[in-house]
């Protein structure tokens, strides 16, 4: 599948809704052969994303960092505090939201708020310390390959490379004669 792939986030903005159903109905039918460990379809999924991955530069985009509200471990609060020169309270203030609102700040799951604060509209502004979640996007996200999937499908709409991974995930799941995502 040597075509060319839409890396404009704009331009997949409006591919990524028109083709949504079609992507979803995939999910519905691979879904079950993936948690059941199907390996081909898991292996599959790898290659298909890796030969997307080396064809769009994930940080010419960004529309991650603005519709993704990922959770912060304490260490990675740590991180980010230490990046920005503020203390762990004033991280939480300035930049964090609470899952919980109203939950004592030690019982609590603090998000980064979408759109990303650390987020300059193209590059994170301390991608050193960024959270693992932000680091793991899109090829790692999900606790497992069905997880990913779903995530992959619903990141489509946005994110060039959830899309044109998806798109020749499905491809091939129709086309048995189709490359496997090269």
């Amino acid at each position: 599948m040597g075509d060319l792939l839409v890396s404009d986030p704009d331009e997949v903005a409006l591919l990524g809704p028109q083709r949504a159903s079609e992507q979803w109905s995939f999910y519905e039918k691979a879904a079950p052969r993936l948690q059941a460990g199907d390996q081909a379809l898991i292996a599959r999924m790898e290659t298909t994303l890796a030969a997307v991955m080396a064809q769009i530069d994930c940080t010419a985009c960004g529309r991650c960092c603005a519709h993704m509200g990922p959770a912060v471990s304490t260490d990675e609060a740590g991180l980010l505090a230490a990046a920005l020169a503020v203390s762990a309270e004033d991280l939480r203030r300035r930049y964090l939201r609470p899952m919980w609102p109203g939950a004592a700040a030690d019982d609590q799951v603090w998000l980064l708020p979408d759109p990303c604060p650390l987020h300059d509209g193209r590059l994170c502004t301390v991608y050193a310390a960024r959270p693992q979640v932000c680091r793991d996007f899109p090829q790692a996200v999900g606790a497992n390959a069905a997880e990913r999937l779903a995530i992959w499908v619903d990141m489509a709409r946005i994110c060039p490379i959830t899309y044109h991974t998806v798109e020749r995930l499905l491809i091939a799941e129709n086309d048995p004669t189709a490359a496997n995502g090269a």
